[in-house]
């Protein structure tokens, strides 16, 4: 980070497992890059953040309201939110997942904690189907096991998953959302998470 956003004090990295925040630290902390462990729910911080980043996390908690309410409220008057979820079902594939979203659910779980949208990125991922099937794609090692049973118990996932399929081919989309807490008009730039 040393040379890059110098109006940046200090960056902090929360995360609830041990080994990532260790090797975080191994290999990118530096005078204005701290790593700690903790929960977000339980994360307390008076001065509060003039921007909080969330990537690629909200599918993998049990209450993406309760968790993105806390982002919000971690949040300075004005301060920014970069958020970022699959858009294209992913649970039926990645156990660690465990919400879908679509475009509309993501933004509408962002306004209803009182972040108003500034900007957004639409990420397309393309897959080649004959390597998820012989298993020759990287991404794919995480693969849920025994996908047509879980889809017999899960029946409304196979469909979301065929509908996609037909929608948008063999691509995966991914929405990064850029939306400012209320009470503020300019970008913050002195205190992130």
């Amino acid at each position: 980070m040393t040379g890059a956003a110098p109006q940046v004090r200090i960056g902090l990295g929360l995360d609830l497992d041990a080994a990532a925040v260790e090797y975080a630290r191994e290999r990118y902390a530096d005078a204005r890059t701290q790593f700690q462990q903790g929960d977000v729910l339980a994360f307390e911080d008076a001065a509060g953040f003039d921007s909080v980043v969330s990537l690629e996390t909200i599918e993998h908690v049990p209450d993406p309201q309760r968790f993105v309410q806390r982002l919000a409220r971690l949040l300075v008057p004005g301060g920014v939110l970069i958020a970022s979820v699959p858009t294209t079902p992913s649970v039926d594939l990645n156990p660690h997942h465990l919400s879908d979203f679509t475009r509309h659910s993501f933004r509408r779980l962002l306004a209803r904690n009182g972040l108003e949208e500034i900007d957004s990125l639409l990420q397309v991922q393309r897959v080649s189907p004959f390597s998820v099937l012989f298993r020759r794609e990287l991404r794919m090692a995480g693969l849920r096991r025994n996908l047509p049973a879980w889809y017999l118990h899960h029946p409304s996932a196979l469909l979301r998953r065929v509908g996609a399929t037909l929608r948008y081919g063999f691509k995966n989309h991914y929405l990064t959302v850029v939306c400012r807490a209320a009470g503020g008009d300019t970008l913050p730039s002195e205190h992130c998470s």
